[in-house]
């Protein structure tokens, strides 16, 4: 059976095989998890319920009390062991110079009509679509 964007093998023994980043070290190693099954049908059911357990761990907690700002960070900061360095850095950039000075007073949660205008705004100052895109792709 040919790959397609899953680490999933058969084994010798006739079992099905997936393994997962669960998570990264502090030195950018990714550390793997797996999951076996008879078929590859379980297998590939199995291997995205275990992938969005680990997401779930990573969605950032927000509380009315903290900033939107706080929670983005906290967030940031979670994903950092998922992502390439290369990666975070850039997400991290993004965050700094665009989101952070348009909600650094403001609490509660980000909503989509927040996003929205942010959107309009970043258009209508010059920038690409495709910067727009990576600006809002890690969140």
């Amino acid at each position: 059976m040919p790959r397609r964007e899953r680490n999933i093998y058969k084994r010798k023994d006739g079992c099905y095989e997936a393994r997962f980043i669960k998570e990264r070290d502090p030195n950018g190693r990714a550390k793997y998890g797996a999951v076996y099954a008879r078929t590859y049908s379980e297998v590939k059911t199995k291997l995205h319920q275990e992938k969005s357990k680990v997401n779930e761990n990573l969605t950032p907690q927000q509380s009315l009390q903290s900033t939107i700002v706080e929670d983005l960070e906290a967030y940031l900061n979670n994903i950092r062991s998922q992502v390439k360095e290369s990666t975070f850095f850039l997400y991290q950039r993004y965050f700094e110079k665009y989101i952070s000075p348009h909600f650094k007073d403001v609490q509660g949660q980000l909503t989509l009509d927040m996003s929205q205008r942010l959107v309009d705004e970043f258009l209508e100052s010059g920038l690409s679509v495709v910067t727009v895109q990576s600006i809002f792709s890690f969140f």
